[in-house]
């Protein structure tokens, strides 16, 4: 509510700039929609860690700080670069929650101070700053990987398949352990003996009594 009380200021000598900030602001808006697909993992992960939606919602504000800035930075281009500065402070509170996701960032208020110095070479770099903002996706997808490994039910660093589905034991052999007919250690002679079992005669007796 702070923020948009000085923004309706600074838009009354924007209309000036208006004609090639307007192709500015269509990136910077495209931005916007990327940042709102990467809250929806992020509500997912809301629903696992109560502790990170806290700083979660502390990120979202910032986001739309960051937003209301870029509105005051298309009026003047040579006053981009103090509140792009302020706009690097809510992105180091950014980094205590992700440190892979900092960088990128960083990558980005890079290419804005590419951006700061004419206003017709805008149009080209920030076509590239959008390409690290779809870099921050990808890597908000690797951040969600781990949300997968909360909400498995087997701890980390274990593996799901081996440790849940498999019916034997680990480092047992399912096929000699479970299909074998003959128990481990034993011979199969012993079991399928023919002279042992079809022998007509019993073992040690003789057909005519001993010493007649």
């Amino acid at each position: 509510m702070m923020v948009t009380s000085p923004v309706h200021k600074v838009t009354s000598p924007a209309h000036k700039v208006t004609s090639p900030v307007n192709m500015v602001t269509s990136p910077v808006n495209m931005v916007t929609s990327t940042v709102n697909m990467v809250t929806s993992p992020v509500n997912m992960v809301t629903s696992t860690v109560n502790m990170v939606t806290s700083t979660v919602n502390m990120v979202t504000s910032t986001f739309n700080m960051v937003t209301s800035t870029v509105n005051m930075v298309t009026s003047p281009v040579n006053m981009v670069t103090s509140p792009v500065n302020m706009v690097t402070s809510p992105v180091n509170m950014v980094t205590s929650t992700v440190n892979m996701v900092t960088s990128t960032f960083n990558m980005v208020t890079s290419t804005v101070n590419m951006v700061t110095s004419p206003v017709n070479m805008v149009t080209s770099p920030v076509n590239m700053v959008t390409s690290p903002v779809n870099m921050v996706t990808s890597t908000v997808n690797m951040v969600t990987s781990p949300v997968n490994k909360v909400t498995s039910p087997v701890t980390m660093g274990t593996s799901p398949v081996n440790k849940v589905t498999s019916p034997v034991t680990m480092g047992t052999s399912p096929a000699y352990k479970v299909t074998s007919p003959v128990t481990m250690g034993t011979s199969a002679h012993k079991v399928t003996s023919v002279n042992k079992v079809t022998s007509p005669v019993t073992m040690g007796t003789s057909p005519v009594t001993m010493g007649t």
